[in-house]
């Protein structure tokens, strides 16, 4: 049985101040106040968050430096905000609705019940598809998944079911219900999970839209034993091009009213349909991310106190390690700062040795990563309540030659080796595509993103 032990709880009643540092290679985030980050959009342009209370959701955008509010409502879980700042999930007001916003004019809550959605759990990448589950009254289901198609002023379309099993391998009994929780970028690949007949065992689902836009499903699971012992909760991450997707195993020992004795994580090949199973020190693990190159991202909490702390698994690697070790080799320049201001921050762990189980600092909150890994975002949700944001090309020593041009500049995105260009507006809206430089000139004024630089006309 570990223990673990609450101290320097003054500390945790406000933003830390920033201290100076005069060493070399010393960075400072961006510091987002009274937000706590849940979601960064894959480009890495928006953040995602809410208060410390879970009662009012934010949208930040990094383009210009603003945060939109959004009263009274609570987003989604099953995966990251969308490229152009959408988020979904539930709008609570008089009473528990759907609901999707956009900032930049979109920003108020649009309730969908009288659509006959129950909940919004994901949404797309690109922002063209929402996913979530509505209520069944057909086929012995309390609910089913379904899908909305999102057009770019942000309109819902009709909710379409996506047609699930009615039982489940190794399941006891019929299926009880189906939920959808993430989505691909295109929305085309959807991940969500099967109650069986018990009520008390969830097994992971993946449903695929062909190119005749007819659905067909498949259980990442089948190929397991059931041991009597196994649970999935439907906590999981789908990759963004719908190829992996990350959920872990709950090992009960037979006992279900207590928490997991331990978490198994697993990956699972769509194309291939490779189950492959990994190592992972903490005793819970609850998969968030899966980034564009395969590294995994999960989170394990401390049973007296609720502080995450984030796991990573590089491609090619077997077991995960925690967030500061990774970082000391990839992200180096964020450790003063996070030692500075966020070491001991909340609780340390202890075995029944006495000996130290996470670090002499632990990360509160998770860390969440645009796809690239270029953007790094931490939420701390003590006082009102922060978020932390590190840019790659600042805490990776050489990585930023410092040549003096300015990434945003006209001239510098002129330089760029594509004679062809991508544009998008700040809301994520594709606005030309493989254009010739010189229509910029014909684009209203304002900020773009411009081969995925920003660019201010």
């Amino acid at each position: 049985m570990k223990k673990f032990t609450l101290f320097a709880l003054a500390t945790l009643l406000a933003v830390p101040a920033v201290k100076a540092d005069e060493t070399p290679g010393y960075v400072e985030p961006l510091i987002i106040e009274e937000m706590v980050a849940q979601r960064v959009s894959p480009n890495g342009l928006w953040i995602g968050g809410q208060d410390i209370l879970g009662s009012v959701a934010y949208s930040y955008s990094l383009l210009i430096d603003r945060k939109y509010t959004f009263i009274e409502y609570v987003q989604g879980f099953g995966s990251s905000m969308a490229n152009n700042g959408l988020l979904v999930g539930e709008y609570w007001h008089t009473e528990q609705q759907a609901a999707v916003m956009r900032p930049m004019g979109h920003g108020v809550p649009r309730p969908l019940r009288d659509m006959g959605i129950s909940s919004f759990s994901g949404v797309s990448g690109d922002g063209s598809r929402a996913v979530g589950w509505i209520n069944s009254f057909t086929g012995g289901l309390l609910y089913i998944p379904f899908y909305c198609d999102i057009a770019s002023d942000g309109n819902v379309g009709e909710p379409q079911p996506i047609p699930c099993p009615t039982n489940v391998p190794g399941g006891r009994g019929g299926a009880q219900q189906c939920i959808a929780i993430c989505a691909s970028l295109d929305g085309k690949v959807v991940a969500g999970s099967i109650t069986d007949g018990s009520g008390f065992r969830e097994y992971p689902v993946v449903f695929i839209q062909g190119e005749d836009e007819e659905w067909s499903y498949v259980f990442p699971t089948a190929s397991l034993a059931d041991n009597g012992s196994l649970s999935f909760a439907p906590n999981m991450a789908l990759s963004n091009d719908g190829k992996t997707l990350f959920f872990a195993q709950y090992v009960f020992n037979g006992d279900i009213k207590t928490l997991p004795d331990n978490t198994i994580p697993y990956t699972y090949d769509i194309e291939s349909g490779t189950l492959t199973k990994y190592n992972c020190k903490a005793e819970t693990l609850i998969p968030y991310q899966v980034l564009a190159d395969g590294t995994l991202v999960g989170a394990t909490y401390l049973k007296s106190f609720f502080p995450f702390v984030t796991w990573i698994l590089p491609p090619g690697e077997t077991d995960f390690v925690e967030f500061t070790k990774y970082a000391e080799d990839h992200y180096p320049g964020m450790l003063p700062w996070l030692e500075d201001n966020l070491g001991n921050y909340g609780v340390i762990g202890y075995d029944d040795e006495g000996k130290e189980i996470y670090g002499s600092y632990i990360i509160s909150g998770n860390i969440y990563f645009s796809d690239d890994k270029n953007v790094i975002v931490g939420g701390v949700p003590f006082g009102d309540g922060y978020t932390y944001v590190f840019k790659a090309e600042d805490v990776v020593p050489g990585a930023n030659p410092g040549n003096g041009d300015d990434p945003g500049s006209v001239e510098a995105v002129a330089s760029a080796d594509s004679p062809l260009v991508d544009v998008y507006d700040i809301c994520g809206v594709k606005v030309l595509s493989k254009a010739d430089r010189s229509a910029l000139s014909t684009l209203p004024r304002g900020i773009y993103i411009v081969n995925g630089k920003k660019l201010k006309l």
